[in-house]
């Protein structure tokens, strides 16, 4: 299920419990190297930080790509909506489902953010041509927004807002290796 999409409404508390809960886990874990070993025993060989599925975890804080039940919207992407709103963050070029890679981030109460804020741009690379459909993260809500395609001299592309389940969400179509902003 997709959380509500004002910035500010998650349980901040319970974010920042979940965190506290991960470093708590990785701390006796971590190697000076950064590696998570698997077996805390002497001489019990080492794993790597993909086998502690911490990652994806961490991954869903920042950007969660949610399935829907509606063919035009097959993936509704939402930016930071598990992430303790207290708490600065940001990711360069983290792969959603989707086929999209996305580049962005947070600033609490911070300066050249939006009401929400998630600072803008929000740069976007589609790998595999699809519909992009992104929850609102600035709270406008169906307001004035511009989404260019990079590569094209920054050609304007044609956006439509859609009312989903959890509010408003801005949806423009991609094209296979392009980039937007």
């Amino acid at each position: 299920s997709v959380r509500s999409r004002h910035r500010g409404s998650q349980d901040a508390a319970q974010a920042a419990d979940v965190l506290d809960h991960m470093v708590s886990a990785l701390e006796p874990r971590m190697m000076p190297n950064l590696v998570l070993r698997e077996n805390l025993a002497p001489g019990k060989p080492g794993g790597w930080l993909e086998n502690c599925g911490i990652t994806l975890a961490i991954n869903e804080m920042l950007v969660a790509a949610n399935p829907t039940h509606d063919p035009a919207v097959p993936w509704l992407l939402e930016l930071f909506g598990g992430w303790p709103a207290s708490e600065p963050a940001g990711f360069t070029r983290l792969r959603v489902k989707g086929g999209f890679e996305i580049t962005s981030s947070y600033t609490p109460n911070g300066s050249q953010v939006s009401a929400g804020g998630v600072a803008s741009p929000v740069l976007v690379r589609s790998l595999a041509g699809e519909r992009c459909v992104l929850l609102d993260p600035w709270m406008g809500g169906s307001g004035t927004i511009q989404v260019v395609e990079m590569a094209v001299g920054a050609s304007v592309v044609n956006v439509s807002w859609i009312s989903v389940l959890s509010g408003e969400a801005v949806a423009f179509e991609t094209d296979p290796g392009s980039s937007y902003e």
